[in-house]
């Protein structure tokens, strides 16, 4: 859970690939107005600093993304070989300690920085990716 204290308008989060978030508002749980923070509207801004459009989410997945910076690592790019983690899909035999070849760099979508893996259909996110040595 955010507390009010703990986001501000106008701060930028930095992700560990670069990535940014420039908080515009959040909506405050409560009827006095100390209660969690609800929704964290932001714009998202690339590596060349292009500023995308206003998005929304629930303030428990931006403050994943916000602190993804503690398990940082360096940022994936095409021909890192990596294994999926802490997830589902890490679960399932299909996908268990299979390793991934990253064909892509990161981006943003949705909310969430994934990139593409050869063999598996759409983007994947990161924060479930750990790089592995070939």
């Amino acid at each position: 859970m955010i507390t009010p204290s703990s986001i501000n308008p106008d701060k930028t989060f930095i992700g560990k690939s670069g990535l940014m978030r420039r908080v515009n508002k959040f909506r405050v749980c409560g009827v006095d107005g100390s209660g969690p923070i609800g929704d964290v509207f932001y714009t998202p801004i690339d590596r060349s600093g292009k500023e995308g459009k206003e998005k929304s989410c629930y303030s428990g997945d931006f403050a994943r993304w916000a602190v993804s910076e503690v398990n940082a690592q360096e940022p994936l790019k095409p021909g890192d070989r990596v294994v999926m983690h802490t997830c589902y899909e890490a679960r399932k035999e299909k996908y268990k300690d299979k390793v991934w070849t990253v064909e892509s760099e990161p981006w943003d979508l949705c909310g969430s920085e994934v990139v593409r893996l050869e063999g598996y259909s759409g983007g994947f996110a990161t924060e479930y990716l750990k790089r592995v040595e070939a």
